[in-house]
């Protein structure tokens, strides 16, 4: 195999996980599952078997879960008369 050849794949491997997330991503959000998600990643930072995912783990829990600044605005909201 040639280095282009090898270059090919790895680029057609790197789309095609791309693809892969995009569509887990919006699976995820056109059924509100957000939530969920975030807490089972928040799990998952104490299982050691995934030690060495944290900074993708909490780049998610960032995206998908909810602040204690939302969860305040909400029932700021929510209490108003």
């Amino acid at each position: 195999m040639t280095v282009l050849q090898a270059e090919k794949v790895c680029n057609n491997q790197a789309l095609k996980t791309m693809r892969q997330l995009i569509i887990r991503t919006e699976f995820i959000l056109q059924n509100d599952l957000e939530d969920d998600y975030a807490y089972f990643l928040k799990s998952l930072k104490d299982d050691p078997l995934y030690h060495e995912f944290d900074q993708e783990l909490n780049e998610d829990i960032l995206q998908f879960g909810i602040t204690d600044e939302e969860i305040q605005q909400t029932m700021q909201q929510l209490f108003i008369i």
